[in-house]
């Protein structure tokens, strides 16, 4: 699951760094680390020297990684179109959105009642 994740988000070209995706995906920076150490291990990213900062690595996908991810996106949208098909088209169109739109309401509330 993680690696589906964190290759979603270096898919979209704005994670260059372990510390991007980490803060992206809400995950400790330790934990990140691991994640991506699995990953390269696995051969689905690769880390090279940032230029413009001699500490920072850059991770960006391979081409399995690229593939993998794509397989596991194509599994994903097969799984929810299967899991909507009853719903009317409108419903089933606004449904993927409406996690992501409620993902911060639990936090939210409870800070706004604190």
């Amino acid at each position: 699951m993680w690696a589906y994740v964190v290759l979603t988000e270096l898919s979209r070209g704005a994670a260059p760094t372990r510390l991007a995706p980490a803060r992206a995906v809400d995950v400790d920076k330790t934990k990140m680390v691991a994640i991506i150490d699995g990953m390269e291990a696995e051969g689905l990213v690769s880390r090279r020297p940032d230029p413009d900062d001699r500490r920072a690595r850059i991770t960006e996908p391979t081409a399995e990684g690229r593939k993998r991810w794509r397989g596991a996106r194509a599994a994903v949208r097969r799984m929810e179109d299967g899991f909507l098909a009853e719903l009317p088209p409108a419903r089933r169109a606004a449904a993927p959105a409406a996690p992501r739109e409620l993902s911060g309401e639990p936090s939210t509330r409870l800070s706004a009642t604190s």
